[in-house]
């Protein structure tokens, strides 16, 4: 097997650097072009920071460290600038990725940011509604979990997943599985069996 000499870059963003009218409940995604050292994927290599200062955040590798996800640990400030930086983030082979920087700007009060939610005249939203219709509450669908009215829980609210030609944006949500919390389930894709 060769020696990795690749330096590793940033392949993609969600949302894009740049980008504006950004939900202020996102997660960032982040795509590199190599597996990371997942150790070196955390909040003391990423970090946020809002015109007051770091922001809180969680970090979560994913993918064998190809991906990177951050959340910020409660809803950011509405029109405003954030900047999210990677500092010290190493490929598995200890490479480091170079320093970089991504800025969005959250969609102000009131703004129509498109993040699928509640309301939402997105078609792709599990929430969207015919104009004139209103839109379906958790309490409309009478699945009696009560977790959903509690603040940062309602997963629908989040942007709907968007990916390039031949990669798969996958999401889901699962309460409970066969009484086991969600934290103790694995998911396996495979790829479908060839026919020769």
């Amino acid at each position: 097997m060769a020696a990795d000499r690749t330096v590793p870059a940033l392949g993609a963003s969600i949302p894009d650097d740049g980008a504006r009218d950004v939900p202020s409940t996102l997660s960032v995604a982040l795509r590199f072009s190599e597996p990371l050292a997942t150790t070196s994927v955390s909040t003391g290599t990423v970090t946020l920071t809002g015109p007051a200062g770091p922001v809180a955040i969680g970090v979560v590798p994913a993918e064998s460290g190809l991906l990177a996800f951050v959340t910020p640990t409660s809803p950011l400030q509405a029109g405003t600038t954030y900047l999210l930086e990677r500092r010290g983030v190493l490929d598995t082979a200890g490479w480091p990725l170079a320093a970089t920087r991504l800025t969005f700007t959250t969609a102000p009060r009131g703004g129509a940011a498109g993040g699928g939610g509640a309301g939402s005249s997105d078609p792709r939203s599990p929430n969207s509604s015919a104009p004139g219709q209103p839109a379906e509450r958790d309490g409309d669908r009478g699945r009696g979990d009560d977790q959903d009215d509690a603040p940062g829980t309602d997963a629908r609210s989040l942007p709907p997943l968007v990916a390039g030609a031949g990669v798969t944006a996958v999401s889901g949500r699962a309460l409970q599985l066969d009484e086991i919390p969600p934290g103790h389930r694995e998911m396996l894709i495979e790829p479908p069996a060839s026919d020769g």
